[in-house]
């Protein structure tokens, strides 16, 4: 079973859910989507889903995240690290093949000792350039992609140092942290490797905001950055 970690609160929550399915050729029955923002799904629940998980997925965030300066945003990023830093511990310590998307890939960062900040000149939305690094090339989860290929953004905040034991993976032109592994099998990508192009219209037609961090997309681009998420149920 995997288990996806979700926060988002509105409904492109189902389009996430829709983006996964339709990204890896997977049942139904081979995932288990859990709500951290529910007040009905506690950590105790979570921790119980992660003895039966053979990997995990935390996903992303498109309504707040570390860029928020609303008070009420502020407290929800604050439920949700509170609620999911006893996760990250149990995943970290046990080796539990984890993949962490845009916000998800932030919250792994931040909880394993890295730093997420809100830098306007590396948010991005549209198709970027990603750029493997020596030790992403080598990567089991990366090593079937070419050097350089595209993969769909959009994120307002940044992780600007790795943890310890993290390896930088893959970077862009605005972004220079694209991908990380920490130990291991913990993953984090802030592009996201769940969406085709025509996905990603759909989520930008919920946030608009995000379109001022244009980079000019071109739809005509093969977006190979899907063979992340792909490569990560199959081989991991």
């Amino acid at each position: 079973m995997i288990l996806v970690l979700q926060f988002r609160t509105d409904q492109s929550g189902w389009h996430e859910v829709k983006c996964i399915y339709d990204s890896v050729n997977k049942s139904y029955n081979d995932f288990l989507f859990m709500n951290v923002m529910s007040p009905f799904v506690t950590t105790e629940m979570i921790l119980d889903k992660l003895k039966v998980a053979k990997s995990v997925i935390l996903g992303g965030l498109g309504e707040g995240g570390y860029e928020d300066v609303d008070p009420h945003k502020i407290k929800n990023l604050q439920y949700i690290l509170e609620k999911i830093a006893p996760v990250v511990n149990i995943l970290k310590d046990n080796s539990i093949p984890t993949l962490g998307i845009c916000f998800g890939h932030q919250v792994l960062a931040d909880l394993l000792g890295g730093e997420v900040i809100a830098e306007p000149s590396m948010a991005e939305a549209g198709v970027a350039e990603i750029i493997l690094t020596p030790v992403g090339k080598k990567d089991p989860l990366l090593q079937s992609l070419p050097k350089s290929f595209y993969g769909i953004v959009s994120h307002k905040s940044s992780v600007i140092r790795l943890p310890e034991e993290a390896s930088l993976l893959a970077y862009s032109d605005r972004c220079p942290i694209q991908g990380f592994r920490y130990q291991s099998n913990i993953y984090g990508f802030q592009l996201h490797p769940e969406l085709n192009m025509q996905d990603y219209h759909s989520r930008m037609q919920l946030y608009p905001e995000y379109m001022k961090h244009n980079l000019k997309t071109n739809d005509n681009q093969e977006i190979l950055a899907q063979q992340i998420l792909i490569n990560f149920i199959n081989k991991l």
